[in-house]
């Protein structure tokens, strides 16, 4: 899609100007905090669940939050100058920027028959250099971190790369 959706982490929020009509799609699992997040920019945020309709605890907040909850899986449309969402109802909404918010799902199966203590979120506990309890393994990304953004992951790779190369015996070239 092209125009004012943006395709950007949440980091950006700042390239928002103040009080735009600010719509976030995406999966209804995980829509409101992002949304809330974006709250503060703005006084007009709208939820645009591509999936289902929010739950009751976080339809009560959006809304305590004055945040508009739109029917789940409409339509995203872009005139040229804003963006439109169409419920499967009619219901339309235009906004001046959509944010998609693609969802997550941990993929750190492979790690938990090594019995990692983990978060309630599933996110792996590390210390300050990544590493996790198990000598030699470090982990990072959205492994151990909810804040999932490329440049969050890379920043902890960094950390653990200059870590693992630091724990090597010294060998001078020669």
């Amino acid at each position: 899609m092209l125009g004012r959706l943006r395709a950007q982490a949440k980091g950006v929020g700042a390239t928002i100007a103040s009080d735009q009509r600010i719509g976030i799609y995406g999966p209804a699992r995980g829509l409101l905090g992002h949304a809330r997040f974006l709250r503060s920019y703005s006084a007009h945020v709208a939820l645009l669940p591509a999936d289902r309709a929010p739950g009751r605890h976080a339809l009560r907040e959006a809304r305590a939050l004055g945040m508009a909850v739109l029917p789940a899986g409409g339509a995203l449309a872009f005139d040229g100058v804003r963006c439109r969402y169409r419920a499967p109802d009619g219901t339309e909404a235009v906004f001046d920027t959509v944010y998609p918010y693609l969802g997550y799902a941990g993929r750190n199966t492979l790690l938990r028959g090594l019995g990692l203590p983990a978060e309630d979120d599933g996110a792996l506990r590390v210390d300050r250099h990544q590493r996790t309890r198990v000598p030699g393994l470090y982990a990072i990304g959205d492994v151990v971190s909810g804040l999932n953004q490329i440049a969050v992951a890379v920043g902890q790779a960094a950390v653990a790369a200059t870590h693992a190369h630091n724990a090597l015996p010294f060998a001078p070239r020669a």
